[in-house]
């Protein structure tokens, strides 16, 4: 198995025996996964979640989300800090650092697209393959075949990255953005993935982490210069812009609110340690 980011050879690193977990993970019944370690960038990929097949992976992702969604258990898994993210959008809007029109790419069920249309009055498209909601009126969902090459300023990627299984789904969302777009992701980044069966982060759905080096790597293939990280929305945004302007407007926001709310970084901001 290569690096999706690096495309080197990976190492083994740990395993987990998803059948000696709690009750929720045995129902996956996916029995011992092993987990590979890039040893350039330090990202940790699961190797029987890139052997599954697709169909097999599909309702895996579907099933676990779904109940995730509907019965709102946070006792299995957090659920990202919406609220903080949309007004995290909705003050980088205002200030003009990103631009609609805005995409979310793998939206759910439209959780955070109804917050922002409800209150910040800021409207978004939503791309999902698995997890459709036609029942509600203000969720404006756009297949496949209507997406449109750099159409949008600004995309936004909401516990998606940990759930990629190849390079090509990360390139695929790229290629949604303008020539000027910015891209928000929250997922757990940190500089190193510890070799720990036990760690919290290991569910059955999660089948890529990230390090700090392994985003830094990416943002120059994907052609971003600077990110901001918000620690209140746990997400960063990374942008095509490093300009004396952009660091006066991150410092008056900072000044206004009276706290460090944005942090800024040439490259990838390395928040977590």
């Amino acid at each position: 198995m290569r690096c999706i980011v690096c495309n080197i050879p990976m190492n083994y690193s740990f395993k987990k025996n998803f059948n000696h977990s709690n009750d929720f993970d045995k129902s996956f019944d996916l029995g011992v996964v092993e987990y590979h370690k890039c040893p350039k960038c330090g990202l940790v990929k699961s190797f029987n979640h890139s052997q599954m097949s697709l169909h097999k992976w599909e309702a895996v992702n579907k099933t676990f989300h779904e109940f995730i969604e509907n019965q709102n258990n946070t006792k299995v898994v957090n659920q990202p800090p919406y609220i903080e993210i949309s007004q995290f959008i909705n003050i980088l809007l205002k200030e003009k650092i990103v631009e609609a029109p805005i995409l979310d790419w793998g939206g759910g069920y439209g959780s955070l697209a109804k917050i922002l249309l409800k209150y910040h009055n800021v409207p978004s498209e939503i791309f999902e393959k698995y997890l459709i909601n036609n029942k509600d009126k203000l969720i404006d969902y756009v297949d496949k075949t209507s997406l449109k090459v750099k159409s949008y300023n600004l995309v936004i990627s909401t516990a998606v990255f940990e759930h990629v299984t190849e390079r090509e789904t990360l390139d695929s969302i790229i290629k949604q953005l303008s020539n000027r777009g910015s891209l928000l992701i929250h997922t757990l980044i940190c500089d190193s993935i510890p070799n720990d069966p036990s760690w919290f982060y290991l569910l059955p759905v999660h089948t890529t982490f990230f390090t700090n080096k392994s985003m830094a790597f990416l943002m120059k293939q994907w052609g971003f210069v600077s990110s901001i990280y918000c620690p209140r929305a746990k997400s960063w945004i990374l942008l095509k812009t490093n300009s004396s302007k952009l660091l006066q407007t991150i410092d008056s926001i900072n000044s206004l609110l009276q706290e460090d709310y944005l942090i800024f970084k040439q490259g990838f901001v390395n928040y977590w340690k």
